[in-house]
């Protein structure tokens, strides 16, 4: 996990001091800006944290979102690891041996 925040572009995590205590937080997509996002990612999750900020923002928004490498980074290498293993059992298996063809008389056909 790297140290420097990455923030989900179009993918917005927010809290207001305001809201009841049962909203945990507000979640907001900009469906145009995310979907490049979304597309480019190779895994099958995309996981994003919603984190309490230490003092509200100017808005007031007590919350932000950021992308939870460090799930992800563990999830692309479980995923690389998974590849190799298969590839390992594939290549290990000996090839069965190709049938024998056999002929067919002339006189067994049908046309």
């Amino acid at each position: 996990m790297s140290d420097a925040k990455k923030y989900p572009p179009g993918m917005y995590g927010s809290r207001y001091a305001d809201q009841p205590d049962f909203v945990l937080a507000n979640v907001k997509i900009d469906r145009n800006k995310a979907i490049e996002e979304l597309m480019a990612c190779d895994l099958p999750f995309y996981y994003i944290q919603v984190l309490r900020g230490n003092e509200p923002d100017k808005y007031g928004n007590l919350a932000y979102s950021v992308i939870d490498d460090y799930r992800m980074e563990k999830q692309r290498k479980d995923r690389q690891e998974g590849m190799a293993k298969a590839k390992a059992v594939v290549e290990s298996k000996p090839k069965p041996a190709p049938e024998p063809i056999e002929e067919i008389p002339a006189d067994d056909i049908p046309f």
